[in-house]
């Protein structure tokens, strides 16, 4: 992993990714300085959840995190600075 032990959220990091809660990107990597997507962000909270089984089931990412996101309660809306676009988030 490339996430330095004297990183503000190595501990964090390191608990969350034991639990199955986090998981880097294919090549194993957090990249933990740069912005997460989104689906990326329903992905982490629908795992704390424990609802990855039914996500799974509904179809894996990123379509079943979407489904689960938007059936679960727990979704809110906002308006991005670019115009009238509404976006979802848990």
């Amino acid at each position: 992993y490339d996430v330095p032990k004297n990183y503000w959220a190595f501990k964090e990091i390191s608990a969350l990714t034991k639990r199955g809660i986090l998981s880097g990107n294919s090549e194993k990597l957090f990249s933990p300085d740069e912005t997460i997507s989104v689906i990326d962000g329903y992905v982490i909270i629908i795992r704390m959840l424990g609802l990855e089984p039914v996500a799974v089931h509904r179809g894996g990412y990123p379509s079943g995190y979407i489904t689960v996101a938007s059936t679960s309660g727990h979704r809110n809306k906002y308006r991005d600075d670019f115009g009238d676009n509404v976006h979802t988030f848990i």
